[in-house]
Order: C-alpha cells, then structure tokens, then sequence
C-alpha cells in the first residue's frame, strides 16, 4: 500500500516539474510576452565645419565707401567757417571747439577708411589707397589749424594766417581731386551720389 502511494507522489511531481517546464517554455517563446526593443544606437557626434562667410559684393563695398564719404559731407565747409572766424578775431571759444570737432570727425572717417573692405571693386586697392591718403592729409591740416587756433585764442592777430595748415590743405586739396576723379565713375555705376572735393 506505501509502495502505491509513493509511485503517485512520484507521478505527479513528474506532472508538476514537465507543467513548469511549459510554462517556462511558453514565457520565452517568440509567441509569447516580448521584451521591449533594445535602444537604438546613439550617432556618433560630428564636429560641425563652420562654412566661410559670403564674400562682400562690389556693390556693397562701394556703398560701405559712399556711406563714409557722406558721414563727413559738412566737414570742410565747417572747418572753413571756424578758420574765418579765427581769423578774424571773431567767437574764438566756439571756433576753437568747432575746428576740434571736425579734426575729431575727420580721425573717425580716416580710422574707419582704414578698415574698409574694397577687394572686390575693380581698382578698389587704389580707391582705398587714396581716400586713406586724402583724410590723412586732410587731419594733417586739422591739427595744425586747431594749433593755430588756439594760439589765436590766447592772443589773436587780426588777419593772421597759418602757413603750416595752408601748406597742408594744399596738399589735401590734391588728393582729394586724384581721389574724386576716381571714385566718381565708380558711384555712378552703382547708383551712388557722387562727391566733389569740398564735401570730403
């Protein structure tokens, strides 16, 4: 009778481990729960070339240079009116103070002539060349009019004149025209108003 109930035990712990077997089988089967997908692989990181910025057309380098040539338009003309009065004995503080504006305006234009960009105007290196030229002799004769100024100021001579900053503003005079025999052609082709010699 023993013998008998130990070959059911034996039986049916049979039974259990083949039942656990199929479920094991059942829970890694494809047809049954699947596990989620692995991640996807991350890119590797790139280095991003920055790409080289557009070149400047001729047109807008000519309106860079006609922008600059505008901004000290009045230049002269204020430069000549203090000079009168200077000369004259007449409101010296404010001529004074007018001279040193201009030859401070006049330092902008020649620092910022410096800087322009012409390469792709044809002839552009000597358009460059000149206009830097003509500013520097044009503060030249800024510094030795606001000299003569203020020596005026202390103890001004009716009709007294500055043979250093005449000097100087000959020379100015010359370059200028070289310059606005140059640039004028070129501001036409461009649309651009064109200057004469006393607006620089």
């Amino acid at each position: 009778m023993l013998t008998g109930v130990v070959a059911v035990a034996a039986a049916a712990a049979v039974v259990v481990v083949v039942a656990g077997a199929a479920v094991a089988v059942v829970l890694v089967s494809p047809g049954g729960v699947s596990s989620p997908p692995p991640p996807a692989p991350t890119p590797p990181a790139t280095s991003q070339t920055p790409s080289p910025p557009p070149s400047s057309s001729p047109s807008a380098e000519a309106l860079a240079v006609s922008n600059l040539l505008m901004s000290g338009a009045n230049s002269s003309v204020a430069l000549t009116n203090a000079a009168d009065n200077v000369a004259a004995c007449t409101d010296l503080p404010h001529s004074v103070q007018q001279i040193q504006q201009v030859r401070d305006q006049r330092q902008a234009e020649y620092d910022q002539a410096q800087k322009l960009s012409t390469g792709a105007l044809r002839g552009g290196a000597e358009v460059k060349a000149d206009l830097v030229q003509a500013l520097q002799d044009s503060l030249n004769a800024d510094d030795d009019y606001l000299s003569w100024a203020r020596q005026q100021a202390a103890n001004c001579q009716p009709g007294s004149q500055s043979s250093a900053a005449l000097a100087a503003d000959r020379q100015a005079v010359a370059d200028k025209t070289k310059f606005v025999q140059l640039w004028n052609p070129i501001a036409a082709q461009y649309g651009l108003p064109s200057i004469s010699v006393s607006s620089i």
